[in-house]
């Protein structure tokens, strides 16, 4: 219920509630929920986006839409042709953009976007992406953009849809989840009851 240090022979805790060293076990509860939210949050399980970001994206061994099946397998060098002669292509580090009108800004942002956003759902369905919630916004903004390069591609979005092999639905807010990214939220949300179970037992 606190983290436990020995120092010359006695036995200290963490109070969460300020943060100090005490040697009362019961002192390591937690009285409000805001502390309780803080402490959660440090335990939440995250990505290391370093280890992400260095680790070459899994890809298909060769490029295949399959419209039937809703399906599109994407391999290294895949040329996708988006916005304004725009070009995305897939590599082992992500997604580049090329071609296109380098003077017209609105429409170089819509192809970056596009191709940030795809570089993460590809991390995603290799297996080294596990969260693809962030904030309310930009989740909702990534789904966008996940629409617009699937459309080019020929995927509907309005049903499942499968890239790389990996199955992405919507939730319950209008986003694109997959099922790695649902099985990662499940496994956060059993770990939070976890805590909630533990905190809330009492000290004896």
């Amino acid at each position: 219920m606190g983290n436990l240090m020995n120092i010359s022979g006695n036995t200290y805790y963490i109070n969460p509630n300020n943060w100090t060293l005490t040697t009362n076990l019961k002192d390591t509860e937690i009285y409000d929920n805001s502390t309780f939210r803080a402490m959660s949050m440090q335990l939440r399980p995250v990505d290391d986006m370093e280890k992400v970001l260095s680790t070459p994206i899994k890809l298909a061994s060769k490029t295949y839409l399959d419209k039937a099946g809703n399906s599109v397998s994407l391999s290294d060098n895949a040329k996708i042709r988006v916005n304004d002669g725009f070009i995305l292509t897939v590599t082992q580090n992500g997604v580049t953009v090329s071609g296109g009108n380098p003077n017209n800004d609105s429409a170089m942002q819509e192809a970056q976007d596009m191709a940030g956003a795809l570089s993460k759902l590809l991390r995603n369905a290799g297996g080294t992406l596990k969260n693809l919630t962030a904030s309310p916004s930009s989740y909702n903004k990534w789904s966008e953009n996940i629409s617009n390069v699937m459309r080019y591609i020929g995927i509907d979005t309005s049903k499942d849809f499968y890239v790389n092999g990996m199955r992405y639905t919507k939730d319950t807010n209008g986003n694109y989840i997959s099922d790695e990214t649902q099985r990662f939220k499940d496994a956060y949300e059993k770990l939070n009851t976890s805590i909630k179970a533990y905190m809330s037992s009492p000290v004896e």
